[in-house]
């Protein structure tokens, strides 16, 4: 990747809690910049959260460690 002088990277997906996160975590400990559409990511409730609450944590977490959430 840092071949072809890439340095940041815009994120949507799936699965917020785990394909999305550990894409964001293993890119950020790759050296890049992420950004983070607030909208651009979705998962499904659990026993215990909503998927909007999932959602928000994950926002929570990743704002100003992991990426720049960009807001609609």
């Amino acid at each position: 990747m840092k071949l072809n002088k890439i340095s940041s990277i815009e994120l949507c997906g799936a699965q917020t809690e785990y394909c999305v996160d550990t894409t964001i975590r293993v890119a950020f400990h790759l050296g890049f910049q992420i950004s983070v559409l607030e909208d651009g990511f979705s998962t499904f409730d659990n026993e215990i959260l909503t998927a909007k609450q999932i959602n928000q944590h994950q926002l929570y977490i990743w704002q100003g460690t992991f990426a720049k959430i960009v807001e609609i």
